[in-house]
């Protein structure tokens, strides 16, 4: 039968190196995992620079004037049963649409837009 030592040693430190050697060893393994630790980091920012690269930009919106300044309407035309609108040097009729905003109502003196769920009301000029 094998003999079974009782020894059981209070550290993991090997017996054979002076205590310099082992600061040495600890400071290199402490060196190593900065090392490690800081490669593994570059390739975080790399990774998300390469996602960021790949991601869709948002489109920049042209800084535009509201659409109540956009709208500039001219005089109105108004024949036997139609009325017309001259918006924007355009001639247009109840239904049509400019720059996105839907004509809904001519008057003898103005013209209602439809844009984006507003109303928007242009009175002419006298």
């Amino acid at each position: 039968m094998p003999a079974v030592s009782k020894f059981a040693p209070r550290s993991d430190r090997d017996p054979f190196l002076s205590h310099i050697e082992v600061q040495k060893k600890e400071e290199q393994d402490r060196r190593k995992e900065l090392a490690r630790l800081e490669e593994e980091r570059r390739r975080r920012e790399e990774e998300e620079a390469r996602r960021e690269a790949l991601r869709p930009k948002p489109k920049a919106k042209p800084n535009l004037p509201p659409m109540e300044e956009r709208l500039v309407l001219q005089g109105i035309i108004a024949t036997a049963g139609e009325r017309q609108a001259i918006v924007n040097n355009e001639v247009k009729r109840i239904g049509e649409s400019v720059l996105g905003a839907k004509i809904s109502k001519i008057t003898d003196t103005a013209v209602f837009f439809s844009y984006q769920g507003r109303t928007i009301r242009k009175v002419v000029a006298r």
